[in-house]
């Protein structure tokens, strides 16, 4: 009794430090990172569930679009109000964008 006490104890600290020290990052279907996003970006992950699924705001496409619901879907974004230059490839105020992605 005492030792399945202790691991579920464990598992609770685990959890707890993992989920406080969570990276920005592209995350498999196992919840594993794969990739560490960009510098100033963030993690987005699909909802799964009865919302859609939102595209990136980029320079040439600043205002998000429903793309349906799709699972598993794992990508990193810029957190608002900045949209991704793909030419500068970083996150940028929209006044700020390249020229020729506009």
């Amino acid at each position: 009794m005492l030792a399945s006490k202790m691991f579920a104890a464990v598992i609770i600290v685990a959890c707890m430090a993992l989920c406080t020290n969570a990276e920005e990052c592209i995350y498999d279907d196992r919840g594993l990172c794969e990739e560490p996003c960009p510098p100033g970006t963030i993690s987005y992950t699909s909802p799964c569930s009865v919302e859609e699924t939102m595209s990136q705001r980029t320079c040439r496409h600043p205002i998000a679009q429903p793309m349906g619901i799709i699972c598993d879907l794992s990508r990193c974004d810029c957190p608002e109000p900045k949209v991704w230059d793909e030419l500068a490839e970083k996150c940028v105020l929209l006044a700020d964008c390249s020229e020729k992605t506009h």
